[in-house]
């Protein structure tokens, strides 16, 4: 067995750009001759890649093909690397991933920033050192990816449905959103939280609406369409499958034992 100080190791990649972007900045529609990985630092950013879009969130890293359109579509500050490389073996590297706790490829990324703006003695050397890293970090981030990607599509699609509860987009734009075909993200939510996203955000809809009903005296009209409900009826009959009792009832119910608290 050889030891790894008498392997000879060759750059998978070689390193051509290396820029960030620190302040809001609407990016057109453009494609480049290389490879571009692009690392969200901070912010949130929306990128499509041809008719993909993704929502980038800090953390998490992005493969651009060469010739492949894609753009970033700018929703506050954000921060973003964007290493742009030709692959000099074959590329198997995931289109959508997630750094880990520790952002291990994030710290490689800024390295390869500071190298590339850097004037120093064996620059070259340190940048293919830099290339051999980063495509080791994301062969391991593609073997662990599986598992992880399925969490962060599931917690990024439950906090879409926390937020926008009332008038959420499609399961369809959802999914897209997220980077998987709509029975993809299906999947994985229903395996993730044993029941579907549909039933989760029914769930989020009766929670907020049953406690309006409760503790508020606002028209069920009003409560129908601040939650996400069809019409009044359709509210009703959602409140009386989930706790037995139409709104009413349950408004009944809940003043008078307010009053008896009260006494």
């Amino acid at each position: 067995m050889k030891s790894l100080s008498n392997q000879s190791l060759t750059a998978p990649i070689e390193i051509i750009f290396a820029e960030t972007i620190l302040t809001t900045w609407r990016v057109p529609f453009h494609k480049h001759e290389s490879y571009e990985l692009i690392y969200q630092r901070d912010g949130v950013v929306e990128t499509a890649q041809e008719d993909q879009s993704y929502i980038m969130r800090p953390g998490m890293i992005l493969l651009h093909p060469p010739h492949v359109r894609h753009r970033d579509i700018y929703s506050e500050d954000y921060s973003i690397y964007y290493i742009h490389f030709k692959a000099l073996t074959e590329l198997s590297w995931p289109t959508l991933s997630y750094d880990d706790a520790d952002r291990t490829v994030g710290r490689v990324c800024d390295s390869i920033y500071q190298e590339f703006h850097a004037n120093k003695l064996n620059k070259e050397k340190l940048m293919q050192a830099l290339g051999i890293q980063l495509d080791v970090l994301m062969h391991r981030v593609k073997i662990h990816s599986s598992t992880s990607d399925v969490v962060q599509i599931v917690l990024e699609a439950k906090r879409v449905m926390d937020e926008h509860y009332a008038s959420p987009p499609s399961m369809a734009e959802l999914a897209s959103r997220l980077g998987v075909s709509k029975s993809t993200f299906y999947s994985h939510f229903k395996n993730t939280c044993r029941i579907s996203p549909k039933q989760y955000l029914m769930s989020i809809r009766m929670n907020h609406a049953v406690g309006l009903i409760r503790h508020t005296n606002a028209t069920l009209e009003a409560i129908a369409l601040s939650c996400g409900f069809n019409s009044v009826s359709h509210l009703s009959n959602q409140v009386k499958a989930e706790t037995g009792l139409s709104p009413g009832s349950l408004r009944k119910i809940q003043s008078q034992e307010s009053v008896q608290h009260s006494d």
